[in-house]
């Protein structure tokens, strides 16, 4: 791997290197829960670390999700196609988008030990999206997905057009706040999906500005191209020396990488991009606002 590579994954890597070099423990201090969390007591006390009640949980939530990125792949979806449906086309974009600035992105969101960054992921291309054609940005209900997708696999993984496609069909998706998100699978409930704020049309295709969804490989040292991890780009730019990244959305809380992102090197030679990130692009098209009459599909 190049250096300008081993840079760029610094940025996510940093963390989990020094908590895995300066620390010693032993594999059975990652068999249980209680085990984990006497491994995460000694850990504070290592690096003395002082904080509430509250906030030690949420800690303790972010020290095994890291834990769990070093041993081991955090979510396998064998049911990524070796080829997408959906045509991708070329167009001329502007030299540097950042949707961060312009507010076309809610927060940084935690999908804790649930392997549903499929369903992250693309609500963030939903939320994106609305903002684009309403000028609202809501945040939208991932637990809905997960608990009434059934064509995806709630926490053992799903695909990202699978769930455009559930949340035209049913008509809209409802809010984060209707649905709260609870990082585990469970049953649907109908009286909230039976709220929906907003709505897509189920045609995907490459023309939009941006907000293009991707699977991208679980970062380590040799990421290569086979895919198993969802995240949203929200944007691309360039460095003072002209190196150009793409802007990367995660779904594994603010403490990852760069306050939940991460930049990623564009246009290298390797097909499909690092670490395969432009192999399987897609994204949701919204025509109308939800306050329209609702029309029959367009068919590309």
């Amino acid at each position: 791997m190049d250096s300008r590579k081993l840079i760029l994954f610094a940025l996510s890597l940093v963390l989990l290197l020094k908590v895995s070099e300066s620390f010693d423990y032993r594999e059975e201090d990652l068999t249980s829960k209680e085990s984990l969390w006497n491994l995460h007591e000694r850990w504070r006390s290592h690096h003395t670390v002082s904080r509430s009640l509250t906030d030690k949980q949420q800690r303790f939530n972010v020290f095994k999700g890291n834990l769990k990125h070093i041993h081991g792949p955090l979510e396998v979806t064998p049911w990524i196609p070796s080829q997408t449906e959906f045509s991708h086309d070329n167009t001329v974009l502007p030299p540097s988008v950042d949707w961060r600035r312009k507010e076309r992105s809610t927060g940084i969101k935690d999908q804790g030990l649930c392997g549903s960054c499929w369903a992250f992921s693309s609500v963030a291309a939903v939320e994106g999206i609305n903002k684009i054609k309403t000028g609202e940005l809501i945040s939208l209900s991932e637990q809905e997905l997960v608990d009434c997708n059934t064509v995806n696999h709630g926490c053992d993984g799903g695909l990202m057009e699978k769930a455009f496609k559930f949340i035209e069909k049913i008509g809209g998706l409802t809010t984060e706040n209707n649905y709260p998100y609870i990082a585990k699978d469970g049953s649907c409930n109908s009286n909230k999906m039976n709220a929906p704020m907003l709505t897509i049309e189920n045609k995907l295709n490459m023309h939009q500005e941006m907000d293009i969804l991707v699977i991208c490989r679980e970062h380590s040292p040799d990421c290569g191209t086979e895919l198993n991890h969802g995240v949203t780009l929200v944007g691309y730019g360039a460095t003072l020396d002209s190196t150009k990244y793409w802007i990367v959305k995660n779904s594994w809380g603010p403490e990852w990488g760069e306050n939940g992102y991460i930049r990623m090197l564009r246009e290298i030679e390797a097909e499909g991009g690092l670490c395969g990130i432009t192999l399987e692009a897609s994204y949701p098209v919204k025509r109308r606002s939800d306050n329209e009459k609702s029309h029959p599909l367009e068919q590309g």
